[in-house]
């Protein structure tokens, strides 16, 4: 079975954070932790219907009704993938549900589909394409790292790993990382803000890709046509016309599929027929019906147009996570990410995950791109005694300058 692989260009940055200190220039440590061999799956197909169940949850659950909508389910797998080798305990239970398959399954399934995309892309092929993965963190002795999980980031993923200070030249170094991995398409991914005092760790994936059409556009197929947007308003806007070969329909709509050089990766363009919404189709599809669709294609004479459009989206990733079923992970006080490492300095939890996300559809190809970082800290809930102060007797008062402590006002209150 020929499985459909999104055209992206894509970067996925998983930070979980916790408390720091100083510590050596960046040295790639997998002399530590050596990869150990595994077997690939030879079959994907039905690994291959539950992420595509998972890519239309993850759309549904971050699509605004009536608002344009791009994301990357792939890359937010990924992502997950290299963090979910660090839960345990409930956290992990809840992370297996929301991804649709156990730890050890994804796992290789991940691993298996990189090695075929990496097979499929092939050296003669004009596509532009990678996959990396890292895991950048700190050696500070408030924080203790499990090797098993380094091992099977290590295994499944190929990650490189790096001991860095968190500091302002680990922001550059993970720039730089990141830019080098995607040809300098994705810039500036993460900044000073998750580098704080709290942080232990960066998980980075970087999946990028740009293709050419098979058949590209000429001057002669662009033309002036009208979109009718959501609301109804009509839009004029530069349309690109061209005669595709396959088509694809299921009860709800029709599509057709345009390729990229060597047929290897392909643009996918699905209109729902009249009387149903874009937003009522994406509810009602699910990952079977997502899978009989692309399976549905059939040779056909099939005259297309679509407007030429680039666009950026950000998105806030950490309630459509939680809604999707894995709430546990952002939760300060019961997360469990135990089998990641330890720290003295209290509990390793998910703060907030943000995807940004960027799309150029036009004559000579496409080019895509997202960036998902998942920014996780510690929490370390103290014992408070319990003070009450109830103003129902005669009391003084006072406004103070704060630098100083001195009053600026002070006075009593014996009757109200």
């Amino acid at each position: 079975m020929k499985i459909f692989r999104k055209t992206l260009i894509t970067v996925i940055v998983a930070a979980l954070l916790i408390n720091i200190c100083g510590c050596s220039s960046s040295k790639n440590i997998m002399d530590d932790v050596t990869a150990q061999k595994v077997t690939a799956l030879e079959n994907l197909s039905g690994e291959t219907v539950i992420m595509n169940d998972f890519s239309v949850k993850f759309l549904n659950a971050c699509h605004n009704k009536g608002k344009n909508t791009f994301v990357s389910p792939l890359s937010a797998a990924y992502a997950l993938g290299l963090t979910i080798n660090g839960a345990d305990g409930e956290t992990l239970t809840q992370m297996e549900k929301t991804l649709g398959m156990k730890r050890q399954d994804l796992n290789l399934y991940l691993y298996s589909l990189m090695q075929s995309l990496n097979k499929d892309i092939g050296t003669e092929s004009n596509a532009k394409f990678n996959l990396a993965n890292s895991v950048w963190f700190t050696d500070s002795n408030r924080f203790e790292i499990k090797k098993d999980f380094l091992q099977a980031n290590a295994d499944y993923y190929k990650s490189q790993i790096y001991r860095e200070p968190f500091d302002s030249s680990t922001v550059k170094k993970v720039n730089d990382w990141v830019s080098e991995q995607t040809n300098g398409m994705i810039k500036d991914i993460v900044n000073d803000s998750f580098f704080s005092e709290n942080a232990i760790m960066c998980l980075v994936n970087a999946l990028c890709f740009e293709g050419e059409w098979q058949e590209i556009y000429t001057e002669n197929d662009v033309k002036k046509d009208t979109f009718t947007n959501a609301s109804g308003k009509k839009q004029k806007c530069d349309f690109m016309f061209s005669e595709e070969s396959s088509f694809i329909e299921d009860d709800n709509a029709t599509g057709f599929i345009k390729y990229y050089k060597n047929s290897t990766f392909a643009f996918v363009a699905v209109l729902p027929n009249k009387g149903i919404t874009a937003d009522e189709y994406v509810s009602a599809l699910t990952g079977e019906k997502l899978t009989r669709l692309l399976e549905s294609r059939r040779n056909a004479t099939v005259n297309t147009s679509m407007p030429k459009f680039e666009a950026e989206y950000t998105l806030n990733l950490s309630d459509p996570l939680k809604k999707m079923g894995m709430p546990l992970a952002f939760d300060s006080s019961h997360a469990d990410f135990s089998a990641m490492g330890s720290s003295s300095n209290g509990n390793i939890y998910i703060k907030y995950a943000i995807q940004k996300n960027y799309i150029s559809v036009a004559e000579q190809g496409t080019k895509a791109g997202a960036a998902t970082v998942i920014y996780a800290e510690d929490f370390f809930a103290l014992p408070q005694e319990v003070k009450y102060v109830y103003l129902n007797r005669p009391f003084v008062y006072m406004i103070i300058d704060t630098v100083t402590n001195v009053p600026l006002f002070i006075g009593t209150m014996n009757n109200v």
